[in-house]
């Protein structure tokens, strides 16, 4: 028999969590070419802002302090820099792609380290977050986003998602990260399969597909500081077809 091959535009890329500063080298670049290869609708970034200079998990970890001023991901106006200038580069090379980013927990750390007023005790980034501050107040806007628009001007088509916001695309929900669960719990993909609804999530950095809903797993190097032990851990990403149906991408670097 004869069959015809002919090329269908993917609706999304959903990307597995970049962490910017953790990113690893080899999965950006063939992260790269596979937007150049598939050219999709849509790219979706979880944890697009790693939170380096502001981590609440490494308050008082001298050693880990000390490694982030030697790395200069000290400060936030720096590491909020290094975002832009990811952004400006997708943005401008391929304009013609819908970046979307998913308010994830790394996001939130900022409107965490605001809400404690730990910033008032880190003279490096005290008049950034005063300049922030009248924006963050209205909640109009994610936080990430604020920053951001203080660092530089962001490109059209870059679109930021406040926590709750849905965006679904062919029935599947893509904004929502994965980090918190229902009625206040911790999120897990198990609970989301058992939801009225299809969705995309990260977090877990583990992919998983389940029959009704996918986890994408990271873009960053897979030892980092905190990691110990075994672990499930995969570069990996999630492609959403114009059909509805969906899959995972593994990527071995």
């Amino acid at each position: 028999t004869k069959g015809v091959l002919s090329y269908e535009q993917p609706e999304a890329l959903i990307l597995g969590d970049w962490h910017t500063g953790d990113t690893c080298p080899k999965v950006r670049r063939k992260t790269i070419q596979m937007l150049k290869d598939l050219k999709p609708k849509r790219v979706v970034f979880h944890d697009l802002f790693n939170g380096s200079s502001l981590n609440p998990h490494e308050k008082g970890d001298l050693i880990q302090e000390l490694r982030e001023v030697s790395r200069k991901r000290y400060s936030l106006s720096v590491e909020l820099a290094m975002v832009m200038k990811e952004i400006q580069f997708f943005a401008t090379t391929f304009p013609d792609i819908q970046f979307l980013v998913s308010e994830s927990n790394h996001d939130l750390f900022l409107e965490r380290y605001i809400r404690s007023k730990d910033f008032m005790y880190h003279p490096n980034n005290f008049m950034f977050v005063c300049g922030m501050i009248p924006e963050v107040i209205k909640g109009t806007l994610p936080t990430l986003q604020v920053a951001l628009m203080h660092t530089g001007e962001l490109p059209d088509n870059f679109r930021f998602f406040k926590e709750d916001e849905s965006y679904r695309v062919r029935g599947v929900e893509l904004s929502y990260h994965g980090h918190r669960g229902a009625n206040g719990s911790r999120g897990t993909s198990g609970q989301f399969d058992k939801l009225n609804l299809k969705m995309i999530t990260g977090h877990e950095h583990t992919p998983k597909l389940y029959q009704n809903s996918m986890v994408v797993g990271t873009s960053t190097r897979l030892k980092l500081d905190y990691t110990r032990g075994a672990s499930s851990w995969l570069n990996c990403h999630g492609i959403l077809y114009s059909n509805g149906k969906y899959a995972l991408i593994t990527l071995i670097v």
